[in-house]
């Protein structure tokens, strides 16, 4: 059976009311009875403060309350809605032989309501049919004759109502009986609270070991580029802001000696973009290794993105080839397709190429309009530079964007170094403008250095 987490709800004012008294009202002076009464109570609450499992506890709680009670049935109520105290839902029912009821069992809704509305318990032995119609149809429905309720609360919040009753003839409770109950109530809002702040620890430090193994498996199937070139290097860095990052790239060497190069950036971040993001690239990277077209490839792409994903997610994607061969007659060249990526770039001696969008982001529109794609001619230690919006819009304390004048002062001054070196400088660019702040967006980063 699984629970949902309880709303906390402020108890309302008892001003001719205090807790102490209203626990020590099932005292009688008598300290044969008071001492029964006390152990009881005490052995009651040690019982069910050994239980740390919520869904576990609720039951303990209820079957505890029972039989303290010595009554025929319990229901325990929770708090489901934060703007009406008395919205409630049964979340365990049990009879005197601990068994389950059905939780849609009917009870004394209108003395629970009551109950929940005021802050106060309510126990009272119903005399005769006019009386069961006072109490709610369900108590004449059931011909109940005793019934009592008392508020959870702990700590100045009320988080729902224990409701117990019996239809046999010579039960009654009494106001000692309700004073113990709400005694007994009190200490057991605490254990439930205590249970839920638990669950609620251990479900964090869950979820943390979960985001912290979609980091690792992440950067383990990030690809890492092998058998390029002897003409070209290569140089990567991502920084997710959340445990995984909606930015992918790859780079992939061909058999003709031509290098393919691809960064994407999923609209979003965390888990949810990551998959759609990791997914992406390892289609491009089967597509790349049987497809030459680039076009081809990308409208593929965008089938996908528009069967499988849904409708307001999409993705920006630079993709190209790369060929360094000068024997070749269209010497050395990159040709490239940009599906809505604004951060890709030419680094050449003296200036820095922006390489414009070709067509729309994937996953938008069913159909793609690419024409002949266009080339750019590379010369010994020109740099392709790409990067995610995460760089330029990265945001300050004073929350202005870094933009893309800074990017490009740094990039005109990184022809003829090695790429680890224009990924370091752009790195310090970033660092020196965030300061301490975090990133609000992933952060991808790949330069490609023609020797």
């Amino acid at each position: 059976m699984i629970f949902r987490p309880f709303r906390k709800r402020p108890v309302p004012d008892r001003p001719d009311r205090d807790a102490s008294a209203e626990s020590s009202d099932f005292l009688t002076g008598d300290p044969t009875l008071d001492r029964r009464s006390l152990q009881l109570l005490l052995s009651t609450i040690a019982d069910v403060a050994s239980t740390s499992d919520l869904d576990v506890l609720l039951v303990d709680v209820l079957d505890k309350s029972i039989e303290v009670t010595g009554s025929e049935r319990g229901f325990l109520l929770l708090c489901d809605n934060e703007h009406d105290p008395t919205d409630v839902q049964v979340r365990a029912a049990r009879d005197s032989s601990r068994r389950n009821l059905p939780l849609d069992a009917a009870y004394g809704t209108s003395v629970a309501k009551g109950v929940l509305e005021n802050g106060e318990g309510i126990a009272s032995v119903v005399q005769g049919g006019s009386e069961n119609v006072d109490f709610g149809q369900s108590v004449y429905d059931l011909k109940l004759r005793a019934v009592m309720c008392v508020p959870l609360a702990s700590r100045g919040n009320l988080s729902g109502a224990i409701y117990v009753d019996s239809r046999a003839e010579r039960k009654e409770y009494t106001q000692r009986d309700l004073a113990f109950f709400a005694a007994l109530a009190q200490q057991l809002a605490v254990s439930i609270e205590n249970a839920h702040l638990t669950r609620e620890s251990i479900e964090r430090a869950r979820l943390a070991r979960e985001l912290e193994l979609a980091r690792d498996i992440q950067a383990r199937l990030l690809p890492r580029p092998s058998g390029m070139p002897a003409d070209i290097e290569i140089a990567t860095w991502y920084q997710a802001c959340e445990a995984a990052s909606g930015d992918t790239f790859d780079v992939l060497a061909g058999d003709d000696g031509r290098v393919s190069i691809l960064l994407g950036d999923v609209s979003g971040h965390g888990i949810g973009p990551a998959l759609i993001a990791n997914s992406v690239q390892a289609a491009m990277r089967s597509y790349l290794e049987v497809i030459e077209d680039l076009a081809d490839i990308l409208r593929r792409i965008n089938d996908r993105l528009l069967e499988g994903v849904e409708a307001g997610s999409f993705m920006s994607l630079f993709l190209a080839h790369v060929d360094t061969d000068p024997a070749r007659e269209t010497g050395r060249v990159v040709q490239f397709v940009n599906a809505g990526h604004g951060c890709a770039y030419v680094i050449q001696s003296g200036d820095v190429q922006v390489l414009p969008t070709t067509t729309p982001v994937l996953g938008m529109v069913p159909e793609l309009e690419l024409g002949e794609l266009p080339r750019r001619p590379l010369e010994s230690n020109d740099i392709v530079f790409l990067c995610s919006d995460g760089l330029t819009e990265a945001r300050n304390a004073e929350r202005d964007i870094l933009g893309e004048g800074p990017l490009l002062d740094v990039l005109r001054g990184c022809h003829g170094r090695s790429a680890e070196q224009v990924v370091a400088v752009v790195r310090e660019l970033l660092e020196d403008h965030i300061g301490e702040q975090a990133l609000e967006d992933d952060v991808m980063l790949l330069a490609m250095r023609v020797r």
